[in-house]
């Protein structure tokens, strides 16, 4: 992303580049995890049937369902094969306010309710296209005044999924995303995280939470080791950590934060 000046005016320029062109057995590899249905990822679609085009006729369609919703997101400016234009937000992350120790009560309740708004939205209309398709800290903004607004719904996912396993998958990735390393966890912001994720899973309806529990599956030992020792070789920490998100051990936890939602019931 591009902070840009056009007129005086601020805006933020997306660019996403070319085509994924695959590429070795590591890539084979890693493709392969992201197919597979662990912590909730089996919803995104493959990486090498992704286009720049995909993503951005899928943000401006998800962006532009939120405004005429009346939900305070960036605008599409503009746009062309490669790059959007959106409206600038002036304000920090979810994830950056979190690590800096600032995220208060009052954002953790903006953050849900907002979550919770789009969800219900989506599911009265019977509209995917409302979802917020990928769902993490990162990806939530706050304005001036510490309300929650949500960006980059441009995550390409299968068209042959009904509303409701979309949903579900994209409720399980992001009760992993709190918890995993890969997206800012670590021991000053854990006690937080724990504390949206028990929110987060509280908004969830019965049904909901018991396909989360369903679907709820870790990557295979063998699998993981292998990745794991592929990776140390090559020095990638950033997708070791990604990899390790889906760890049986991981996977036990979402489903402990899980089962106490149900029993909440």
């Amino acid at each position: 992303n591009y902070l840009v000046d056009v007129g005086g005016e601020r805006y933020v320029l997306k660019h996403y580049g070319g085509n994924i062109v695959v590429g070795g057995q590591l890539q084979r590899r890693i493709l392969h995890l992201l197919e597979r249905n662990v912590g909730g990822l089996n919803y995104r679609k493959p990486l090498f049937l992704r286009s720049p085009d995909d993503a951005i006729s899928l943000e401006k369609k998800v962006l532009d369902n939120w405004k005429n919703s009346g939900i305070d997101a960036p605008i599409v400016e503009d746009l062309d094969h490669e790059n959007l234009l959106l409206s600038y937000i002036k304000g920090e992350n979810a994830a950056c306010k979190l690590k800096t120790g600032q995220l208060t009560d009052e954002n953790l309740k903006s953050l849900i309710e907002t979550i919770s708004h789009i969800r219900t939205l989506a599911l009265e209309r019977r509209d995917p296209y409302l979802l917020h398709n990928d769902m993490h800290l990162a990806n939530f903004m706050y304005d001036s005044n510490g309300n929650a607004i949500p960006i980059d719904p441009g995550l390409p996912f299968k068209e042959d999924l009904t509303l409701e396993q979309l949903d579900t998958h994209i409720n399980l990735f992001m009760c992993y995303s709190l918890i995993s390393p890969c997206f800012g966890y670590d021991q000053e912001t854990s006690f937080k995280r724990k504390e949206i994720l028990n929110h987060f899973v509280s908004t969830l309806d019965k049904p909901t939470l018991q396909e989360m529990r369903r679907i709820n599956k870790s990557l295979p030992f063998v699998e993981r080791a292998y990745l794991n020792a592929t990776q140390i070789f090559q020095g990638n920490r950033e997708y070791l950590n990604f990899v390790n998100s889906f760890s049986p051990r991981q996977c036990a936890k979402v489903d402990q934060y899980i089962k106490a939602a149900l029993r909440r019931i």
